[in-house]
């Protein structure tokens, strides 16, 4: 798309009355001797053409609570700016989650789902021309992880162990899926009423904590 527009004006007239000369600078009368000025005026007028084939950039922003290895542990607003360095200007701003439906952006957006979401963005400037479609993932995790644990050996039928006991953890996390787990433990120490806690954490750092208790040994 072509832009035009006048750059320039020069009046002439001081330069043509120096020289004596008067361009444009004549009279027309009517048949009762009114007269008025008539003719163009004394003035130059440049123009150019500009071709605007630059596309805008668009910056994307995020705002949420970080967690752990690029993950958010809470919703996620995302803004979006752009700039026309070419100078026509921006005339809008879109954004899509599956780069085929898009919706003009206007306002900062907030997303909720957890999971990985996909964010397509670009802009057009006033010449039509449109950025190459822009992508960030937005990595989203606010559950923390489910952990269950017991012992490897069950008790005698009085609910205690003659040897040392071993306790196992398992967790499970349907969205970043599970960093670490606490380790088996082993209890050699002799006594009633002992317990041990396992602590799972999730790829995005959320944590969830399960206690065995009652464990007698002797």
């Amino acid at each position: 798309k072509t832009l035009e527009g006048a750059i320039f004006t020069l009046d002439l007239s001081n330069i043509f009355s120096s020289l004596g000369l008067y361009v444009g600078d004549h009279v027309q009368c009517t048949w009762d001797f009114n007269c008025s000025p008539a003719g163009p005026p004394n003035k130059l007028s440049l123009t150019i053409t500009t071709k605007d084939e630059t596309p805008p950039i668009t910056a994307i922003a995020f705002v949420g609570t970080q967690g752990n290895n690029g993950w958010y542990v809470s919703d996620v607003q995302f803004s979006l700016s752009a700039q026309d360095t070419c100078g026509s200007g921006v005339d809008k701003t879109e954004y899509s989650y599956d780069n085929e439906t898009w919706f003009t952006y206007t306002d900062p957006v907030t997303v909720t789902d957890e999971g990985e979401t996909m964010v397509y963005y670009r802009s057009t400037d006033n010449a039509g021309t449109v950025e190459v479609d822009q992508i960030e993932t937005i990595k989203i995790d606010k559950t923390p992880p489910t952990i269950t644990g017991a012992t490897t050996t069950s008790p005698n039928a009085n609910g205690w162990w003659k040897s040392d006991v071993v306790v196992h953890f398992v967790a499970t996390d349907t969205v970043s899926e599970i960093d670490t787990v606490t380790p088996d433990v082993t209890i050699s120490t002799e006594g009633a009423g002992q317990s041990v806690i396992g602590t799972a954490f999730d790829m995005a750092g959320n944590s969830a904590q399960y206690t065995v208790a009652g464990i007698n040994l002797d």
